[in-house]
């Protein structure tokens, strides 16, 4: 699936800096305009504030932006009939070329097929009420089982079913975080009852839990409740009040599935002389830092390189390349992975940028450090991928084209063993000898 990164996204891939998706249905259908293009940039501004780059995802001409410009965000804001759309309707909004805009469940999609690891929204879709009957779940609770997407919320939607949305994401294995919370976020007010099993104090424990997710390569996203500031939550009574005129309204008018939430919305506006409007933008802003920091902290914790054992088989045996490092120490070449990089594109091109060498990579030959690279740090943790490279011409003196290293060789086994400053380099020639049968290594 083709997709487009807006320029400011592409230029915050590049430089390795943390990035924030952002949905655009709120755009579309859930506010009137221009306070929808208002609120929108200022979330974006929010996420800019608290150190990452926002992506707002649409749909335009059926290609998916994961970064639309002021100007397209301002188009969405004013053009009518913009498509809602969730997973099931991208066949027919991508084929037929219509604009569109994203849930949560398809905001999820683009953001993870960006590279992107957290998302900011108003409130998550979930079990609508009266289920049991209508068998009205959203898509967003699937999507939340199956997407590796951070998701920061102000809780589910307040309309829908709280207890039994609470019930299917356990079903589904998807990780509750309340924030600074012991209970389920509320939407418009700040504590719903409900209680939830894990409580986190601050973004960096949060962004630890996804990791660790990642790392064991867990299914799924995990979903953070972030209750409303006090300052901006809705007196619960007339909350609930406004809340169930409306629904009595919806279910007279017949309006179902997808056209539920924008009704709602629009009528608990109207009802509470727009109070809930004004709360709906502060708990976005409010996601918006949270989620900011949060990718910050994913950004900082984790960092992953790849490189690879680059050797040249020669009459005498394998010979192994080398590097010394303008800081003094000898290691093996490798190097961060840039956006959209496989693991082998970004070995082979840091092979090439360091010394000029052209190299064959054998990706069935993997071994993965991970380790600190700061001692006053302990909890930043890097791994560093390493696959097997064959030098495929011959280069003498090697070529440097990279400032952080003053030499390169290839030596015999033994010599580049001895020379390598860190066992972890040591360990992975080791397994590459062997892994090519080099004699010497017996």
């Amino acid at each position: 699936m083709q997709i487009r990164i807006g320029e400011k996204v592409l230029k915050a891939f590049q430089e390795r800096k943390p990035v924030v998706a952002l949905e655009s249905t709120i755009i579309s259908h859930g506010m009137p305009y221009p306070k929808n293009v208002e609120t929108a940039l200022k979330v974006e501004e929010t996420v800019r504030e608290n150190g990452a780059e926002p992506a707002t995802i649409g749909i335009i001409d059926g290609v998916p932006v994961v970064g639309m410009s002021e100007e397209e965000i301002e188009e969405f804001g004013k053009r009518k009939g913009i498509l809602k759309v969730s997973r099931r309707d991208l066949p027919y909004v991508i084929s037929q070329k219509k604009w569109g805009a994203t849930t949560v469940a398809t905001t999820m999609i683009f953001a993870h097929k960006a590279g992107i690891d957290v998302f900011v929204t108003g409130g998550v879709g979930g079990v609508h009420r009266g289920a049991e009957k209508t068998f009205d779940v959203s898509a967003d609770l699937i999507e939340l089982a199956s997407t590796p997407v951070l998701v920061v919320c102000a809780g589910i939607k307040a309309i829908l079913d709280l207890a039994k949305t609470l019930e299917v994401l356990e079903t589904l294995g998807v990780t509750v975080i309340g924030y600074k919370s012991d209970h389920l976020a509320d939407f418009y007010t700040e504590d719903s009852g409900l209680p939830i099993d894990i409580n986190m104090e601050n973004p960096t424990e949060i962004a630890q839990a996804m990791l660790v997710k990642k790392e064991f390569d867990l299914r799924g996203g995990m979903l953070v409740s972030n209750p409303i500031e006090s300052q901006f939550a809705i007196d619960k009574k007339e909350i609930d009040e406004a809340m169930e005129k409306a629904l009595k309204e919806l279910d007279e008018q017949g309006i179902k599935g997808k056209d539920c939430t924008p009704f709602l919305l629009k009528r608990i506006v109207e009802l509470t002389h727009g109070d809930s409007l004004e709360s709906n933008i502060a708990l976005v802003l409010n996601n918006a830092r949270l989620g900011a920091k949060i990718a910050c902290e994913m950004k900082r914790l984790k960092e992953k390189s790849c490189g690879a054992i680059v050797y040249k088989k020669t009459k005498n045996g394998y010979v192994y390349l080398i590097e010394h490092m303008s800081l003094g120490h000898v290691s093996l070449p490798k190097g961060h992975v840039n956006y959209h990089e496989k693991e082998e594109e970004t070995a082979k091109r840091e092979i090439n940028e360091e010394t000029g060498l052209n190299v064959r990579i054998d990706t069935s030959f993997k071994e993965i450090i991970s380790y600190s690279p700061y001692v006053d740090q302990p909890e930043i943790i890097k791994d560093v991928i390493f696959f097997l490279g064959e030098c495929i011409e011959d280069k003498s003196p090697i070529d440097l084209h990279d400032n952080e290293v003053n030499q390169s060789e290839f030596l015999s086994f033994e010599k580049a063993y001895d020379l390598l400053t860190y066992e972890t380099d040591k360990n992975v020639l080791k397994k590459a000898a062997k892994y090519l049968n080099d004699p010497r290594l017996k």
